[in-house]
């Protein structure tokens, strides 16, 4: 081609779209096809197929939300279910096991009737064992059964003689000066202790001393004890001796029984269940374990503990019986709930029947009870290490069951007992404990409806009721957004050009619109080429 014809060619664009360029610019978007009944209703030729199609893809939009709004508020609410499985181990744990004597008046007589004596001599016999008595119920310890039952001038001569009694020492120190000088110890209780095929000390190797409410001083077996063979081969027994009784005169001044306790923790010791052992029969205590793991719910359970929460029992007790209507606190359980004085004697025995005999563990009677819930988390740390008892006070709100923890064990206990053909060598009283089997029961709380099945439901609803998939919802999405953003981007063209538009001058003439295309001025029409010469 020449220069000069290639210099004279132009095309001429269209200033418009082309209808016949874009002839599938119209169609609905591709997913149109995938959504049931969609296309149908778009593709209808009569209005009569139209309606039909309409009203089935309007019911089927509205079902599929219904559907799934129900599944989202399934899912919401966390409905849960229990997987329980069987747990198979090589040794196995014991819980906290408590021996206690019944009666907490496990004295040595003789020694502490000189002791009285030093303070008023020619004491009778009778009226040393009544101050004893004295002592235990004002220290807040149970079954001084003739206490409520003496007169208001026999209390103020028993009242008399302790006063003189104790005289240069606090309630505190007395208390423990009685216990450590008079009371029984470890060896005095316990005859022998096996663990499976071996011998131990009682003493040093298997218990240690612990006081419970309302019982005095006991002994807990110690953390780590295991059992590491099957049945009565890896059995703990335990042999225990008569300690004597310095009020109970009806047993010939010898402990009747022993109290066994099976807790949940090694810190606090909760005064229920107990098991009785009697003298001289065999006791075999077969023990089965479950762990609970539950799903944090501030109504069932809390994760701020391990346990039952033997702690808040403890408390609740000590604070409905003692603290909140005495205004003071027992000698052994200064602990609990610190910065409060100790009980006067005085103060306790009028009470002693209601406050220390009747009263169950745990029971909450007034409406001063410290609710867990209500504590603030900034409150919750001390008020578990019983730092600071008053400034949690504010947050008292009434009689609250006490919350265990979402991670607890629970043991069963089958006592099973028979009396022995022959008494004892040297003991009265056996104890047999083991696990039925080495192994325990897992019993975990997990969500119905986990993550992935909650989608799966999701996506079967649509699917049912729209044959949608998530590459359709997708679709859906993009076109939405696009459509959207195209006409917010008209729209702001439109404002931006009026606003950027120059005024029209008031005397300009309004050009007419002829109707005819604008002319192309640049266009070149070439010139018809001239015949190849051969």
């Amino acid at each position: 081609m020449s220069p000069s014809l290639r210099s004279r060619i132009a095309m001429a664009l269209p200033s418009r779209p082309s209808d016949i360029c874009q002839c599938h610019s119209k169609d609905p978007p591709p997913w149109t096809g995938e959504v049931h009944g969609l296309s149908q209703a778009l593709l209808s030729t009569t209005r009569e197929e139209q309606a039909f199609w309409w009203i089935v893809l309007i019911s089927c939009i509205f079902g599929g939300i219904l559907m799934t709004s129900q599944v989202i508020q399934e899912y919401v609410q966390g409905p849960t279910v229990t997987s329980t499985t069987i747990k198979l181990v090589n040794s196995m744990e014991f819980p906290p096991i408590v021996v206690c004597p019944k009666i907490p008046d496990a004295f040595d007589f003789p020694a502490i009737l000189e002791d009285i004596r030093n303070i008023r001599p020619n004491l009778e016999e009778d009226l040393a064992r009544d101050v004893i008595a004295y002592f235990v119920a004002g220290n807040g310890l149970e079954n001084m059964d003739d206490i409520p039952y003496y007169n208001a001038s026999y209390l103020r001569n028993l009242s008399s003689i302790y006063r003189d009694w104790s005289r240069g020492y606090t309630t505190l120190e007395f208390f423990d000066r009685i216990q450590s000088k008079f009371g029984y110890k470890c060896e005095d209780f316990f005859y022998s202790c096996g663990l499976g095929t071996t011998s131990y000390n009682c003493c040093t190797e298997i218990f240690q001393p612990k006081y419970v409410m309302r019982r005095g001083l006991c002994y807990e077996t110690v953390r780590r004890l295991n059992q590491t063979e099957v049945g009565d081969i890896g059995r703990l027994i335990v042999l225990l001796k008569a300690l004597p009784s310095v009020t109970g005169k009806i047993y010939n001044y010898t402990q009747p029984q022993v109290i066994v306790y099976v807790n949940d923790n090694f810190d606090y010791i909760v005064d229920f269940p107990r098991y009785y052992l009697y003298p001289y029969e065999w006791n075999q205590m077969r023990l089965t374990a479950r762990f609970i793991n539950l799903i944090s719910n501030n109504k069932d359970c809390t994760d701020q503990i391990f346990g039952q929460d033997a702690f808040c029992f403890v408390r609740n007790w000590l604070d409905a019986n003692i603290v909140t209507p005495l205004n003071c606190t027992l000698p052994y359980m200064t602990d609990i709930i610190p910065n409060t004085t100790i009980c006067e004697h005085d103060v306790v025995i009028p009470v002693y029947y209601d406050r220390i005999q009747l009263v169950q563990s745990g029971t909450m009677t007034t409406r001063d009870v410290i609710s867990f819930l209500e504590i603030p988390v900034h409150c919750w740390s001390m008020y578990r290490r019983s730092a600071v008892y008053r400034p949690c006070t504010r947050y008292r709100t009434g009689p609250r069951t006490c919350i265990p923890g979402c991670r607890r064990w629970e043991y069963t206990v089958n006592l099973q007992q028979a009396a022995a053909l022959t008494d004892f060598n040297g003991h009265m009283f056996n104890l047999e404990i083991s696990f039925f089997n080495l192994q325990y029961e897992n019993v975990r709380e997990i969500y119905a409806t986990s993550v992935p099945s909650f989608m799966s439901q999701i996506g079967g609803q649509f699917g049912f009721f729209l044959g949608l998939s998530i590459i359709t919802m997708l679709q859906i999405i993009i076109t939405i957004i696009r459509v959207t953003t195209l006409k917010i981007y008209r729209q702001a063209v439109i404002i931006y050009k009026r606003k950027t538009a120059p005024p029209k001058p008031p005397d300009a003439e309004t050009p007419t619109d002829t109707g005819t295309a604008p002319q192309n001025t640049d266009t070149v029409i070439p010139e018809e080429p001239e015949p190849l010469k051969s």
